[in-house]
């Protein structure tokens, strides 16, 4: 059998400031994405449900359902770039005011052309200069508010 592994060096994470109307494939073809360039990794993204657990006193067996749904958050680690137009869009919503709507739509495109997804507000944007032989990163931390869409 032949390996069918994806390796993730060509893998692209671009965002577009416009939510979707549908949250569905359609909907997210039809947005325009600008490319977040030096991205070093795409940690983990997708929804986790909640455990929820009740023990009756008759058998003591615990009895598990799922829960409520949350979408989790990813730290996307940059290479920072004063000039690069998808670090700009995530580092102006972050810096919007409280109460705006700091949501963008990101899109995660693997070498095999898969696309991943979805609608996250912005909750941050950090610059990180580390020591003399660094390269001064910025991390952004997307809260995920739908669920992943793969295409």
């Amino acid at each position: 059998m032949a390996n069918q592994a994806i390796a993730s060096v060509g893998t692209t994470v671009s965002v577009s400031n416009t939510i979707p109307a549908n949250l569905n494939a359609a909907g997210y073809a039809a947005l325009t994405y600008t490319l977040v360039g030096e991205a070093s990794e795409m940690p983990e993204f997708g929804g986790e449900q909640a455990l929820v657990t009740f023990t009756p006193l008759q058998t003591g067996i615990v009895e598990k359902r799922g829960g409520s749904i949350d979408y989790g958050e990813v730290t996307l680690p940059l290479a920072l770039s004063r000039t690069d137009a998808g670090q700009l869009i995530l580092e102006n919503k972050a810096n919007q005011a409280i109460g705006t709507d700091k949501r963008v739509t990101v899109r995660v495109t693997l070498p095999d052309t898969t696309n991943f997804y979805f609608v996250a507000q912005v909750r941050s944007f950090k610059q990180m200069v580390g020591g003399v032989d660094a390269i001064t990163m910025a991390n952004t931390i997307l809260a995920l508010t739908s669920p992943v869409v793969k295409t």
